[in-house]
């Protein structure tokens, strides 16, 4: 009898240590649970965007750089071509602080991450210092990117590779073709058009004309830009306000404007170049504006 009361003695006070074991865990989890969750951020770097004077950055395997004298960019593979100065500096002001949410502080081959062949490369100079980043493979965790800077390797988020994944035709600073309304005439090719029927249907064309992608901003000649290609004028009427010393309108006065591009045919290929715009663009629509005697 008396082993039967130890044997029961010792399953209770194993069975109460069980019990106490189960809510401490239970405890320890809901303490868990309720903590909320905090992502780390870690300051890699900071730029100081104002000092910055060239941005040089390989992504697909193509280098673009890019050089700042005087507060104006410029290509450096070729500094007329026609930059939009505001892509370059609002770049580099998004990238100014990069950031990571992690340290991988025992990542010791680094072609594990993608380094080895890295999809972005990214270097910074300002006046006295420079920053040089490397983009790796993605992080399929938490759908961010493995980052190398000065030897370190960090996890960070999309944002170097979302702000350079740009080819140089991206930086060209291009015009629209405008929206006329009330036009009274064209000249094609010193031709003027002015019975009310032809000029409508060449404003539905003009208005039709689809611009297409850059063909190019140099080689003029080669895409029929040579003296032999088709020119148009195109005139609108406009009306504005006239007003007084104090700025009320007292009158409204008609005034008449012109609106000049030109386009080529090259091999059955339409291209035009705009007012204003050195850039020659593939174009639909155009076929109306061939005048034959």
């Amino acid at each position: 009898m008396n082993k039967r009361i130890k044997k029961l003695i010792l399953l209770v006070f194993v069975a109460i240590l069980l019990i106490v074991a189960c809510v401490f865990v239970a405890s320890l989890n809901k303490s868990e649970e309720d903590t909320p969750t905090v992502d780390e951020t870690i300051i890699v770097a900071t730029i100081d965007v104002d000092s910055v004077v060239s941005l040089e950055y390989t992504y697909g395997g193509t280098l673009l750089g890019f050089t700042c004298n005087g507060g104006q960019w410029s290509f450096d593979s070729d500094p007329e071509f026609p930059l939009t100065q505001n892509i370059i500096t609002t770049m580099i002001s998004d990238s100014s602080v990069v950031k990571a949410t992690r340290m991988l502080h025992d990542a010791e081959d680094a072609s594990v991450y993608g380094f080895d062949n890295p999809s972005l490369t990214v270097k910074f100079k300002t006046a006295d210092a420079e920053f040089s980043f490397e983009i790796g493979d993605s992080n399929s965790y938490n759908g961010g990117y493995y980052l190398r800077y000065n030897g370190d390797i960090y996890v960070t988020d999309e944002l170097l590779v979302s702000t350079f994944s740009k080819d140089l035709y991206d930086y060209l600073t291009s015009t629209d073709i405008p929206d006329l309304e009330n036009i009274v005439s064209f000249t094609v090719d010193l031709n003027e058009i002015t019975d009310s029927d032809s000029v409508e249907e060449l404003s539905e064309a003009f208005a039709a004309i689809a611009r297409g992608e850059v063909a190019d901003y140099r080689s003029k000649e080669s895409y029929g830009f040579d003296g032999t290609e088709h020119k148009v004028v195109v005139k609108y009427q406009t009306e504005t306000n006239v007003t007084d010393t104090n700025g009320n309108a007292i009158s409204n006065v008609t005034g008449e404007y012109s609106y000049n591009f030109a386009f080529s045919v090259i091999d059955g290929n339409y291209y035009v170049m705009l007012a204003d715009d050195e850039l020659i663009y593939k174009a639909d629509g155009l076929s109306a504006f061939i005048i034959t005697e």
